[in-house]
């Protein structure tokens, strides 16, 4: 009676052979199964199938994703790859499906290797519409607002913008072309939705995911199929980014050791990407999902 919950059950007719001296020449053979959608243990996904250094944490990195885990879905034997041995990876778990490479003992607790992939957890969500009658894209208007006509609607820009001073109203951003950031943006209940790159390296971002509707939750989603970089300067960009980061066929790119610490970044995170790599990046990551009553990233259980 629990519409968030998939009851299966399997009958078959089954002949019998010590039963027909009892006049029994058949059984109907019974199995059952129950599943369901539960929040996600993981924050962190990489989604490479293939790749070495899928993740790769190098020099003076210190990553911590505490009460919840890191998965590594490469299957290359340096799917996991720790270059120099200045830094630190702290997590409530690490799951590889390949191997690990370079100093790995960097790892608290120690990476488990061979665990079956992950599939993307995000792929249901669809992509936005844009380039209509509807959603027609064109340059950024002048002023200090921005944004759709409608509260939650969809907006979109085209060819390579840098986004300065501005406050973004509440809805889906479209930008056809690459985006940089300076000067001081904010922006609540906010989707971006890219096709280029994304350089988070100057300025200061507060950005905060939308909390209900079809991209509740994702505040960063780079388009599938969508190689391009996603680029944070930690050191020199500051600002707190609330919402889930999809980038599910880009490269994630962390530089400079300022961290979040004083005049960095925080990041109130899950991260869906591609390949990670961190040169010398401080990186505290909350996970978002465990901060809200309702989050898109769930994972499927059998339970009972």
């Amino acid at each position: 009676g629990d519409s968030s919950y998939v009851e299966v059950i399997v009958s078959k007719s089954q002949p019998t052979f010590f039963m027909n001296v009892l006049n029994r020449g058949s059984m109907t053979v019974l199995g059952r199964a129950v599943a369901g959608q539960k929040p996600s243990n993981a924050c962190v996904y990489i989604l490479n199938p293939t790749a070495a250094n899928a993740m790769q944490l190098q020099g003076s990195f210190e990553v911590s994703t505490p009460g919840c885990g890191v998965i590594v879905d490469s299957n290359s034997a340096d799917a996991l790859q720790f270059t120099g041995s200045g830094g630190t990876l702290t997590d409530g778990s690490v799951a590889v499906v390949g191997g690990t490479g370079g100093q790995v003992g960097d790892s608290r607790p120690p990476p488990v290797t061979g665990v079956a992939p992950q599939s993307d957890p995000l792929s249901y969500i669809p992509a936005p519409a844009y380039n209509t009658p509807q959603v027609p894209c064109g340059a950024i208007p002048s002023g200090g607002t921005i944004g759709p006509a409608t509260a939650g609607g969809t907006v979109c820009y085209s060819g390579n913008v840098t986004v300065s001073g501005k406050t973004l109203k509440p809805g889906v951003y479209v930008f056809t072309g690459n985006v940089a950031f300076s000067g001081t943006v904010t922006g609540t209940g906010v989707t971006l939705y890219l096709l280029g790159s994304l350089n988070a390296s100057n300025g200061t971002i507060n950005f905060t995911a939308p909390t209900s509707g079809t991209y509740n939750g994702m505040l960063i989603f780079m388009a599938r199929t969508n190689s391009n970089m996603l680029s944070f300067d930690k050191g020199n960009a500051s600002g707190t980014l609330n919402g889930i980061i999809y980038a599910p066929d880009s490269v994630m790119e962390l530089d400079d050791s300022g961290g979040d610490k004083d005049g960095g970044l925080t990041f109130n995170t899950d991260l869906i990407v591609n390949t990670l790599f961190d040169k010398t990046a401080t990186l505290t990551i909350t996970s978002y999902s465990g901060t809200v009553d309702t989050s898109p990233l769930v994972r499927s259980a059998l339970v009972e």
